[in-house]
């Protein structure tokens, strides 16, 4: 009895071992359910055992064996669907945002052609958070849709990104802000996919709003980015 006592602790131990060295992300109910198989198989199979006038411990352990490989596979089954519905939510959040920026990027070319329509003008407030050179979560995005824009339009074109901040002329911050907005729009596109050879990016300062709307704020466009074709 002791040694058949022995072998279903040893059993115990060698299932959580197991589960310890499997890496699992999120909530591993393949480990779950094989120690609570195990357990309940054991239990279960003691049970038959004394019933059925057997001595109880093999009756353990074979329960205990049992259990341990259905209570596995079913919290297998439990880990593979989360995971399906992790990556699901996943793509359904990267497919929002991705409908967001395009969303935005056809209402700004609806102004374009009120306003401008030879020119590729944006207000920079679409891409940067206030008076920053750092990239918003939209920024990112819009970067990511027309970079894929400009993979089909002219694949092999250069384009310029030019980067504008009103300020006053020998301004060290106007300066600074618009040469480095520029650096990180050029290094976002890149990483969106755009080859390096097709950009060039550079800042201006300027003391008047490069383009003027009179159905928004009129001081919007006092910062803004511009795409310039260099190959037409």
């Amino acid at each position: 009895m002791r040694r058949e006592k022995r072998i279903i602790f040893s059993l115990i131990l060698f299932s959580v071992f197991i589960v310890g060295c499997s890496v699992r992300e999120g909530p591993d109910k393949q480990g779950q359910g094989l120690i609570a198989g195990a357990a309940k198989g054991a239990i279960s199979g003691a049970i038959v055992g004394l019933h059925t006038a057997s001595a109880s411990g093999p009756g353990a352990l074979i329960g205990g064996g049992l259990g341990a490989v259905a209570g596995s596979i079913k919290g297998l089954q439990q880990d593979i669907l989360e995971e399906k519905l992790l990556y699901l939510s996943k793509e359904i959040e990267r497919e929002r945002k991705a409908t967001e920026a395009q969303a935005v990027l056809i209402q700004q070319l609806k102004k374009q052609l009120r306003l401008h329509p030879t020119r590729e003008i944006y207000p920079a407030d679409l891409f940067f958070t206030a008076d920053e050179a750092r990239l918003s979560p939209l920024g990112r995005e819009l970067v990511n849709e027309l970079a894929k824009i400009n993979k089909t339009r002219l694949p092999f074109s250069r384009f310029a990104i030019i980067c504008f901040v009103k300020g006053e002329e020998g301004s060290s911050f106007a300066n600074y802000l618009a040469r480095e907005r520029a650096r990180i729009l050029g290094d976002s596109f890149v990483t969106a996919g755009i080859e390096p050879r097709r950009i060039v990016a550079y800042g201006v300062v300027i003391k008047e709003p490069i383009l003027l709307d009179y159905y928004d704020n009129p001081f919007r466009y006092y910062q803004a980015v511009e795409f310039v074709p260099l190959d037409r």
